[in-house]
């Protein structure tokens, strides 16, 4: 079982937004003050600032980071890893959400209802609307090497080939925030309202794993696969969820109810999970929350079935 643990970033940190990894080090991504470099081990070791507005960002495959932002009509960004971070913008790609790395080696972004891909010199390549979408949030490469992308406002999944095609795969309601590829070879997807967790399978249809946690309810952000062979999932209630591939849940608190909100996980090249955390005041102040596998242990554990 993990240990949870506590990073403190309060230093950089004032509203985190989202998380990600690279190859020995994971970046948090603020939507205030940049981006904030946190090495494997646990310590703030640089910060990245000068972007504005950004939500959320990605390893390119040219060894920079590129990230989505909403200042003004939204753009993209282009930053090098190495001093003095040179930034890039790419205003023509109004882009405010996900973004993430396909399988043919392009950014994908989505936005409102708009999917884009762009190769690693800004040129969009690709630009498609999905149908009956209005609130696009996150995008991910599937188990079938197509993308995937969830709508926070209808729930919907789409699947989008490589060639912009786009398809309606699963109709869930509520607020879809977050999708990942779980270990069983199916689409996971975090979705708010409806305080659960769906599987979405690569041919189609949804099936739903309600998540109780304290106070019976809970608030699912985001979700990542983990290094044992679960999803985790980032639970804006104050909470880190495990959830088996056959949707067994089991809670781990951060904090007192109303004194920490994660919203966003991911694993690490270090084989551990890191959550950000949105809370402003008190106990998690700019945190992320590590979830360490490595050193082995365990904190925080409640237990819930389903």
């Amino acid at each position: 079982m993990p240990t949870i643990v506590p990073i403190s970033v309060s230093a950089y940190v004032a509203d985190p937004m989202h998380i990600f990894a690279g190859p020995n080090d994971v970046w948090m991504v603020d939507y205030t003050s940049g981006l904030n470099q946190i090495t494997t081990p646990g310590l703030v070791q640089s910060q990245i600032n000068g972007i504005s507005d950004q939500q959320a960002a990605c390893y390119g495959p040219d060894g920079n980071i590129w990230v989505t932002s909403a200042f003004s009509t939204g753009r993209i960004a282009k930053i090098q890893t190495a001093s003095p971070h040179t930034i890039t913008y790419y205003t023509g790609i109004p882009s405010k959400q996900g973004i993430c790395v396909g399988p043919d080696g392009n950014i994908w972004t989505v936005y409102g209802n708009t999917i884009r891909a762009n190769n690693t010199s800004g040129a969009i390549l690709i630009s498609t609307v999905a149908p009956g979408s209005s609130s696009l949030r996150r995008i991910c490469v599937g188990p079938d090497g197509n993308m995937w992308a969830c709508d926070a406002d209808n729930g919907n999944i789409y699947k989008i080939t490589l060639a912009g095609v786009v398809t309606v795969m699963a109709l869930l309601g509520g607020n879809a925030y977050d999708i990942c590829t779980g270990p069983d070879g199916n689409l996971w997807v975090a979705n708010l309202s409806q305080h659960s967790v769906w599987q979405v399978a690569p041919a189609g249809g949804g099936t739903e794993f309600p998540l109780a946690g304290r106070g019976g309810t809970s608030a699912p952000w985001g979700i990542c696969k983990g290094p044992d062979g679960n999803l985790w999932v980032a639970d804006y209630g104050a909470e880190i969820w495990s959830v088996t591939p056959a949707g067994v849940g089991t809670y781990y608190e951060t904090a007192a109810l109303g004194q920490s909100y994660p919203n966003a996980i991911c694993l690490g090249g270090d084989g551990n999970l890191y959550a950000s955390d949105a809370y402003g005041t008190g106990i998690s102040i700019n945190k992320v929350w590590q979830v360490l596998f490595v050193k082995g242990g365990m904190s925080h554990g409640k237990h819930r079935m389903h």
